[in-house]
């Protein structure tokens, strides 16, 4: 077996520079929602989850692979919103612009900017010939007046005879927001953008674990065209007398498990994603010198690796803003 390591530059592998993506079950979830919405041609729906488990990852997931799971071209524009201290739909639509690198981003009125902004969005669609996506992360950040450009938006786009799905993901605030807007009588809104939902789940249960892991030992690959997974690449040793990063899961799943119970976290047993995968990421740069046929991690090596990634100290925080809120 072709010892990948040793022919190539451990610093540039994508596990230890985060330019990979996996597909958790979350993020299939999160695929099948999507096409379902598309399929019932649903208008628009809202995706919430907590900090850190993974949404934005899925975006870039979902935008490079739902073609293929769909079966069908789609094109897909994702925005970030922003938070601006006032009303601002200048600001709104020059956010925007300024995504997808348009050459004119703060001249012009407003109207201006976003017929700007669909043309460019009806080209690359009449392009590809395909369905429409356009999703907005960070949704929890928009004041309730951006409810209204965005319906502007959506409504010059089905005038030019297409029918996007607009897809707003967020935190759990979006359904306060929500709950706003019904308190406003903007159900026109809420018809439009938010009448289906989904929660976007971190890792939750060992099922998860395993499916996270097994990614690592089957859909990835590194060097390009070498067919040799994550896992394999920096133990390969241990990977051809059988261990597997899914081997772990279990002690990954415990790891979490006791620091969420030892340090009194009264937060979701949901493991995110960054927490994971910086331990993860951590156990293949710290421990591949240690390879050889009977290696394998243990509690101890994964419960200071859970410790070092965040994750106590993030779930610290948000147990505080709990009690603030109560």
């Amino acid at each position: 077996m072709i010892n990948y390591r040793e022919l190539t530059s451990i610093q540039n592998h994508p596990a230890l520079t985060g330019q990979y993506r996996i597909p958790t079950t979350s993020i299939l979830e999160f695929m099948d929602i999507i096409i379902e919405w598309i399929n019932n041609r649903n208008p628009g729906g809202i995706v919430m989850g907590q900090q850190r488990h993974g949404k934005s990852c899925a975006i870039e997931y979902i935008t490079k692979n739902l073609a293929f799971q769909l079966g069908s071209p789609v094109s897909i524009f994702s925005f970030e919103c922003k938070k601006h201290q006032k009303e601002s739909e200048n600001r709104f639509f020059e956010d925007m612009l300024i995504k997808i690198k348009h050459k004119a981003t703060s001249t012009g009125s407003p109207s201006k900017k976003r017929a700007r902004l669909v043309e460019y969005i009806l080209e690359k669609t009449q392009a590809e010939k395909g369905y429409m996506v356009i999703i907005m992360d960070e949704a929890q950040k928009m004041m309730l007046e951006y409810y209204e450009y965005l319906a502007d938006f959506h409504n010059d786009i089905v005038s030019a005879g297409f029918s996007p799905l607009f897809i707003l993901v967020g935190q759990p605030e979006l359904i306060n927001m929500k709950s706003s807007l019904r308190g406003a009588k903007k159900s026109q809104i809420i018809g439009r953008f938010m009448l289906r939902e989904h929660y976007f789940h971190g890792l939750t249960d060992l099922d998860a674990v395993k499916g996270a892991t097994y990614a690592y030992d089957t859909q990835t690959e590194y060097p390009e065209n070498s067919e040799c997974s994550y896992s394999r690449y920096f133990f390969p040793d241990a990977y051809e007398n059988g261990w597997r990063l899914s081997s772990e899961a279990e002690r990954i799943k415990r790891g979490f498990d006791n620091a969420r119970i030892k340090n009194q976290l009264s937060i979701s047993s949901d493991i995110p994603m960054q927490y994971f995968c910086t331990s993860v990421e951590n156990f293949f740069r710290k421990f591949h010198d240690q390879d050889n046929p009977e290696f394998q991690g243990t509690d101890a090596i994964w419960n200071e690796l859970i410790r070092k990634s965040g994750y106590v100290e993030a779930g610290t925080e948000m147990h505080k803003l709990e009690l603030a809120d109560n």
